[in-house]
């Protein structure tokens, strides 16, 4: 009696996380997420990469004024929802899908029109029609906490980081804040590679 009582104690604290628990886990994390912010992100996961930190940074001196703020009006756009139904509970391991919707940038830039100087193209992002992209966040526990163990996966979230110059610039006219052509100063940017930062999706692997 002693021993079926102990395996049932056992199997009710294995269980005993509940769906209520596992939403906020989720919301907390798409908050981070949206967020854009390395420090919250990396506090509630554990395989975010180094890189990012630099990558959210939108440094002066890896970005161009256009890509800081094209790239920060990307990230106004940025909302999220938690599927409530969708929490699985195991023994060992937690799931929630969490869906984001953003901008459809790719649009904007596709579009001369929309492209002639920055704040037509930064109005055209806020008020661009929305794509989204949905992603199952795993979750293991620890202690009281619970840690998204796949990052990996929202990393399409931010596919955005990896604009640079040309792509903004579509058919090689750079937007610019007067509307001007620009195309000798893009001419001068296009001919050269160094500096190109890093795509957001392929960070190097880290050991452990």
């Amino acid at each position: 009696l002693l021993v079926i009582s102990s395996i049932a104690l056992s199997a009710t604290a294995c269980n005993s996380v509940k769906d209520e628990e596992i939403i906020d886990a989720a919301d907390g994390f798409a908050s981070a997420i949206a967020s854009c912010k390395y420090k919250k992100i990396s506090k509630l996961t554990s395989d975010i990469n180094e890189d990012y930190d630099a990558i959210m940074a939108l440094s002066d001196d890896d970005d161009s004024d256009n890509q800081i703020a094209i790239i920060s009006a990307i990230i106004d756009t940025i909302a999220y929802e938690v599927d409530e139904d969708s929490v699985e509970i195991s023994k060992n391991s937690y799931s929630c899908d969490i869906t984001f919707t953003m901008a459809d940038y790719e649009s904007i830039f596709a579009d001369d029109d929309l492209m002639t100087d920055l704040d037509t193209c930064l109005d055209a992002i806020a008020d661009a029609d929305s794509n989204e992209i949905t992603v199952t966040a795993e979750f293991e526990k620890d202690e009281d906490n619970f840690i998204v163990t796949n990052f990996d996966d929202f990393e399409a979230v931010y596919e955005f980081y990896n604009i640079d110059d040309i792509e903004i610039y579509g058919n090689g006219t750079p937007v610019s804040p007067s509307g001007s052509n620009a195309s000798e100063e893009n001419s001068e940017n296009s001919n050269s590679s160094d500096g190109a930062k890093p795509a957001a999706t392929q960070p190097e692997a880290q050991d452990g």
